[in-house]
């Protein structure tokens, strides 16, 4: 029996938590940048393979002095 409440408990937790990691952003948008025209240009989903999984985002800066940022 008490494995099973320490099984479910683990579960239940396990399954809460990752619905919040999905669904809350921790630091309320203060960590976000906008990309618009006027930062670069994203090309999105480019492919370097079959399938879905081999895509990947490339953003470009606009102003390259600006390249000291991590995207």
């Amino acid at each position: 029996m008490w494995g099973g409440i320490y099984v479910g408990t683990f579960i239940a937790t396990f399954a809460i938590s990752a619905i919040l990691k999905m669904k809350v952003d921790p630091f309320g948008g203060n960590y976000t940048a906008p990309w618009d025209s006027s930062v670069g240009t994203s090309y999105l989903g480019l492919s370097y393979g079959d399938g879905k999984a081999n895509q990947f985002e490339l953003y470009v800066l606009a102003d390259m002095a600006k390249r000291a940022m991590v995207w």
